[in-house]
């Protein structure tokens, strides 16, 4: 996944999904710590809780891209803790959070966390799901009518996506560019939301990003 447009991507939706403008951000840095939080400053800034997941070295490494992201995200006063550890998926620890996103390859999803996940994206938070969150918690069809979809398969290759929404908030200052990347198909589409870009191959369209609300909070995916 191309990093530029990820890390633009989520300074913009992020904030959208919240439902927060930042009047002011603060230019202080912030970094991932050895137990997983990021410091600085927490007033005024959207806080997001990010689940990764305890496979490093591999091509889905949310260590890496998230230390890749925390500087860019926390000059927009987007103040982002990471987590590996599921179990954090509970109501109280999600009720310090405006946003949650999960990135890496996860298996199963217990009752009791997807409960407290829908219930906390009903009530108004946020939920971006990055790339391979759309192949995780398959056993659990209302993660993937919340995220929108799920991952099938995947080829390689250089393509773009292309904006069919370009007005949206979403791709605001953002250009199309081609770049090498795993070329998702999914199945399973909740027909309620909102498509912004799309791969093209022989004729077909793949939903690629997408945006939707449920209940009060509202949901961002990208590919």
């Amino acid at each position: 996944m191309n990093i530029r447009i990820w890390a633009r991507a989520l300074q913009i939706t992020v904030i959208a999904l919240a439902g927060i403008v930042a009047a002011a951000c603060t230019e202080q840095p912030t970094t991932a710590d050895s137990a997983g939080s990021s410091t600085g400053e927490a007033a005024d800034r959207v806080r997001v809780l990010f689940l990764g997941n305890d496979a490093p070295g591999t091509s889905h490494d949310p260590v890496a891209r998230i230390n890749e992201v925390i500087p860019f995200l926390s000059r927009q006063g987007i103040l982002v803790t990471y987590t590996d550890d599921q179990e954090d998926l509970n109501r109280d620890r999600l009720s310090g959070f405006d946003v949650l996103m999960l990135y890496g390859n996860r298996n199963f999803l217990p009752a009791d966390q997807e409960r407290a996940l829908l219930d906390f994206v009903d009530n108004g938070g946020g939920f971006v799901a990055i790339h391979s969150a759309s192949a995780s918690f398959l056993n659990s069809d209302a993660f993937t009518n919340l995220v929108g979809g799920t991952f099938v398969a995947h080829g390689v290759g250089e393509f773009s996506a292309d904006f069919v929404a370009p007005d949206h908030a979403v791709l605001a200052g953002l250009d199309e560019i081609e770049s090498w990347d795993e070329s998702y198909i999914h199945t399973a589409h909740n027909p309620d939301k909102t498509v912004l870009s799309v791969r093209r191959e022989d004729g077909h369209e793949e939903p690629w990003t997408w945006v939707r609300e449920q209940g009060a909070g509202r949901v961002f995916y990208t590919a």
